[in-house]
């Protein structure tokens, strides 16, 4: 499994902190941690939701590519960081494959 938890630069320096914890306790859990840090105020781009996703949707795409991981071999679930999702979802993914 690959983590993509994605911040935003503008929630400043507290949130850095957390991102940096959250990276220590959890990075050596899966195949793949990766942080990205949204930058904030990007030209053309909203302040919305769905520019952190993308911006952390690309950042995972150097990854994969990287490391030759196929594309069509690849779910994407984002959640929030309050989303509580069943006990069982990532073992129904994985039985899915």
């Amino acid at each position: 499994m690959i983590v993509v938890v994605a911040f935003e630069e503008r929630a400043g320096e507290e949130a850095l902190s957390r991102a940096k914890i959250l990276e220590e306790l959890y990075a050596n859990k899966f195949f793949a941690y990766l942080t990205t840090i949204h930058p904030e105020g990007m030209e053309g781009e909203a302040k919305v939701k769905g520019a952190n996703a993308s911006w952390a949707a690309e950042e995972a795409r150097l990854f994969l590519d990287e490391k030759g991981i196929e594309y069509e071999n690849v779910i994407v679930s984002t959640f929030d960081s309050d989303t509580c999702v069943h006990p069982q979802y990532f073992a129904c993914l994985a039985i899915n494959l």
